[in-house]
């Protein structure tokens, strides 16, 4: 059923992108540019619409120490998303919508209307402010996929309300949001007495990075001087439900969760710095929430600490060489792994990040608490398509 619902709605999508820009040449402007989807805008001007594809083809390939089988490997479609996105009357007033085909679910539905100056309100489901590595497009990463950092303690997307606001000191760049919203995640619309509250402020002391450099990694504009962004976070889930808060399976009983995160990058001259640091406690007594007569956890909500650290230089043939360091400290009473992480990555950048080959090797070790299958090699090679 949820495939059949899936290809439904990506024949809806691919329909109406067909309609729109079949329509006669008298009554539109149409543009088309690699990697920049198929752009509409009528003669009046009364609204905009980009349609978008994109694709991560996958293969991936596990040995692990002491496994049975030793190695396993597997192709597959990573991601797959529709989106269209513009403005309808001004420019003041946008949209977007997002679909993924692969999971068969929306993304992205919401409308951001900017009333005044340097403030925008939007509504509707989207990314909350999180880590810096989860609000940066997974079509934008320096790696073929983000990090056990991001997987254990992200924040994801969520249904309410946005507030973004920005501001200039000279040349530093100062820039907010704020998020009040449902608490539950992608597509769990049921009525329920929890919420969450999510705040994030940007500080770029040397001013901004050139064509948003600091929502991707790899450092195309080459920037002429240091560009930096130091990042801080506070989300506080009031009754959640989920396992990592907005995201995660569903447990037995509720918690508030409080989770921090502290963030930074740096761009200069075909190098990209990143790191970041996160922690995520509950505040309403134990995160266990159910162990069984011997005292194993059977449920409990994913709480410690963590931190990932990434390093790249981009050549001028748009070669690229990264490295991350990532490591995962969850808290004892949890009775979850402990993750450490060494990657190594090679990209070729054929248009940006619109046509790209990745490739990365990833010595993992989970540290594991019940057997010793801990250590893992992990090979990856990834091409993404989108326009």
């Amino acid at each position: 059923m949820k495939t059949l619902i899936s290809t439904k709605i990506a024949l809806i999508f691919t329909a109406v992108s067909f309609l729109i820009v079949s329509q006669p040449a008298m009554s539109q402007e149409k543009k088309y540019e690699f990697g920049k989807g198929i752009r509409y805008t009528p003669k009046d001007s009364s609204f905009y619409m980009k349609f978008s594809v994109r694709a991560q083809n996958l293969y991936v390939g596990t040995y692990t120490d002491g496994g049975d089988p030793a190695y396993v490997s597997s192709f597959l479609i990573k991601r797959s998303r529709l989106k269209f996105d513009g403005y309808v009357l001004n420019p003041d007033l946008v949209y977007k919508f997002e679909f993924d085909v692969v999971g068969g679910y929306v993304r992205d539905a919401w409308v951001k209307y900017r009333f005044y100056k340097n403030l925008s309100v939007q509504y509707g489901l989207g990314k909350l402010p999180g880590n810096r590595e989860r609000v940066v497009s997974s079509q934008k990463l320096g790696l073929v996929d983000r990090s056990q950092f991001n997987a254990a303690f992200n924040i994801d997307r969520d249904m309410g309300i946005w507030l973004y606001h920005h501001f200039k000191i000279g040349k530093s760049v100062f820039q907010e949001t704020v998020a009040y919203t449902d608490g539950r995640g992608i597509n769990d619309f049921t009525a329920h007495d929890g919420s969450s509250f999510t705040g994030r402020i940007d500080f770029l002391p040397l001013g901004k990075f050139a064509h948003k450099g600091d929502m991707s990694f790899a450092d195309f504009e080459r920037e002429k001087t240091p560009k930096i962004m130091l990042g801080g976070v506070y989300n506080y889930n009031y009754k959640a439900i989920d396992m990592r808060g907005q995201n995660g399976s569903r447990l037995s009983d509720t918690r508030d969760l409080a989770t921090v995160f502290v963030d930074f990058m740096l761009k200069y001259r075909g190098i990209t710095a990143f790191a970041e640091y996160g922690n995520k406690v509950s505040t309403t007594g134990s995160p266990v929430v159910l162990e069984d007569s011997l005292g194993n956890v059977e449920e409990a909500f994913y709480t410690g600490f963590g931190y990932n650290a990434q390093l790249s230089y981009l050549f001028k043939n748009n070669w690229e060489v990264t490295g991350r360091y990532t490591v995962v400290l969850p808290e004892e009473i949890t009775q979850n792994d402990e993750v450490y992480e060494y990657t190594l990555g090679l990209s070729k950048y054929i248009v940006g990040h619109n046509l790209k080959i990745q490739s990365d090797v990833t010595w993992r070790d989970n540290n594991v608490i019940i057997d010793d299958t801990g250590e893992k090699i992990i090979l990856r090679l990834q091409m993404e398509l989108s326009f």
